[in-house]
C-alpha cells in the first residue's frame, strides 16, 4: 500500500525544520474537503521568492531522491518532483505570488497520525487552485467540495481571488467555472455565499 501519510509527515517536517511554509493542496486534502478518492502521490505548495527559492530545491535534492530532470523542472515550471523514503512521489509546487501567501496563512493544520499534523490549504483556496488547474478531475474535485462544505464556503473570497487570478494565469473563464459550479450544486438558487452571505 502506497503510505501517502507517511510521506506527507515527512516532506512537512523537513519542510518545518528549515521554516519554510507549506501547506498540501492534492488529493490529502480534496479527502479532507471533498470526497476520498484515489490518489498515488502527494501534492503541496512551498512558499519562497526568488532570493530563496534555488537553497530551497538544493536543499530538498540533497535530502530526498528526485525523479529524473527534476531540478529542470523545478527551473522551468516551478515544480520539484521528489520521492519519499518509501518511494512515493512528491511534487513540490514553489509558490511566489501573493495568493501563495495568504493561501499559507489560511492553511489549517490537521492530524494525520497520532501526534502528527500537517497544513492542508482552506476548502476556498483548494477550489481557486482546481479551478486555475481545470483538469475534469479537478472540476470533479470542485463539485464535490461544494456539496460537502455548502454554505460554509467563503464564495465572495473564491469569486474575489479567481478575478484578481485571471490575469495571472491567462484565463479569463475562471470565475465562469466557478459560477457553473456552484449553479450545478444549487440551480437557480440564492443559497448563502459563505459567512458574508453574498450570493452575487
Amino acid at each position: 500500500m502506497i503510505d501517502l501519510i507517511g510521506a506527507a509527515i515527512e516532506i512537512s517536517a523537513w519542510l518545518t525544520q528549515h521554516n519554510v511554509p507549506h501547506f498540501f493542496i492534492g488529493g490529502l486534502a480534496v479527502q479532507y474537503w471533498g470526497e476520498p478518492r484515489l490518489t498515488a502521490d502527494v501534492d503541496l505548495c512551498a512558499v519562497t521568492d526568488m532570493s530563496t527559492a534555488d537553497a530551497l530545491v538544493q536543499g530538498l535534492l540533497k535530502d530526498f531522491d528526485a525523479l529524473p530532470d527534476a531540478e529542470n523542472t523545478a527551473r522551468h515550471v516551478q515544480l520539484l518532483p521528489l520521492r519519499s523514503s518509501t518511494g512515493v512521489t512528491i511534487e513540490v509546487a514553489l509558490g511566489f505570488t501573493g495568493f501563495e501567501k495568504k493561501a499559507s496563512a489560511r492553511a489549517r493544520t490537521i492530524e494525520v497520525a497520532p501526534g502528527k499534523n500537517i497544513p492542508v490549504c482552506s476548502a476556498e483556496d483548494l477550489i481557486v487552485y482546481k479551478i486555475i488547474a481545470n483538469r475534469p478531475r479537478d472540476i470533479e474535485d470542485v463539485d464535490s467540495i461544494i456539496l460537502r462544505q455548502q454554505d460554509r464556503l467563503d464564495r465572495r473570497y473564491i469569486r474575489n481571488m479567481l478575478k484578481d487570478m485571471e490575469q495571472l494565469v491567462e484565463d479569463a473563464e475562471c470565475v465562469r467555472r466557478f459560477d457553473a459550479a456552484w449553479g450545478k450544486a444549487f440551480p437557480g438558487s440564492g443559497r448563502p455565499a459563505g459567512p458574508e452571505g453574498h450570493t452575487t
